[in-house]
């Protein structure tokens, strides 16, 4: 029984582990593309 608890907190654990992990990621690669889109904005107010 005790195992078994121990098992599933170690899961937990993991899991909740790898969601941080993915959402710490694509929050990274959405402030990339946000940067880059304002420059391509910039570009574009800069043409005309």
């Amino acid at each position: 029984m005790a195992n078994d608890m121990i098992f599933l907190g170690i899961a937990y654990t993991a899991m909740i582990g790898l969601i941080g992990w993915f959402t710490w990621q694509l929050y990274s690669r959405l402030n990339q593309v946000n940067k880059r889109l304002n420059a391509v904005e910039e570009l574009f107010k800069e043409d005309t």
